[in-house]
């Protein structure tokens, strides 16, 4: 999806990507030692798997949370430096952050679900990161999307579009949605290679005034 991309922009999309499934991760060590131990916590100088667990899904949630913010952060300096780059005419659908629900039923759900935290922790955390770089890899290198629900919660949804006729994606803050399907749009692309090749891009955001 962002094979032209560089790879900070690659890794913080992954990393804040996955955030739904770390909130998921965080909330299953903590129902699983409630389940075990009640809402009583040890000593917390004394070294257990169970709070290695939650210090690792904490970690998680931590740099998902931060990748999150460097997304957006990126997003809004492609628009504000849009003046330097080339802009191409768009014609943009009415199909809003496709594949959503197939990531949530195909990727989010089995990425924990399919690990015992209970019985094999430590088999668990290694099936787990295991899983993430095979998933980053093969989205860093394949046109298919990744959906970012993080990203869509922070008021970013992305969009097909239509580019001499190949399928693009274009980022589009969610309440200028109304404003902008089944239409033509300028549109900017945020990889290094040529806008020929890329598919994903940035809507630039129009003023109150030419809407």
């Amino acid at each position: 999806m962002f094979r032209f991309s560089n790879n900070v922009f690659k890794v913080s999309y992954f990393i804040s990507a996955m955030l739904p499934t770390y909130s998921l991760f965080l909330l299953i060590v903590l129902t699983s030692h409630i389940d075990k131990f009640g809402f009583q916590f040890e000593n917390i100088y004394n070294f257990t798997m169970q709070k290695f667990l939650l210090l690792f899904s904490i970690v998680l949630l931590i740099s998902g949370t931060i990748c999150l913010f460097i997304i957006k952060q990126k997003l809004r300096k492609i628009i504000d430096s849009s003046k330097t780059k080339v802009e191409r005419e768009v014609e943009l659908t009415s199909v809003v952050n496709p594949g959503l629900r197939e990531f949530l039923l195909g990727i989010l759900v089995p990425t924990v679900s399919t690990f015992s935290l209970s019985d094999s922790p430590v088999t668990a955390i290694v099936s787990f990161l295991f899983f993430n770089v095979i998933l980053f890899l093969f989205y860093g290198q394949s046109s298919d999307f990744f959906p970012n629900l993080g990203l869509f919660l922070f008021g970013y949804s992305l969009i097909e579009g239509i580019l001499d006729g190949r399928k693009i994606l274009v980022f589009v803050q969610s309440k200028e949605i109304k404003h902008v399907l089944n239409s033509k749009q300028k549109v900017v692309f945020m990889g290094t290679g040529s806008p020929t090749k890329e598919i994903v891009g940035v809507y630039l955001e129009k003023n109150d005034g030419d809407k």
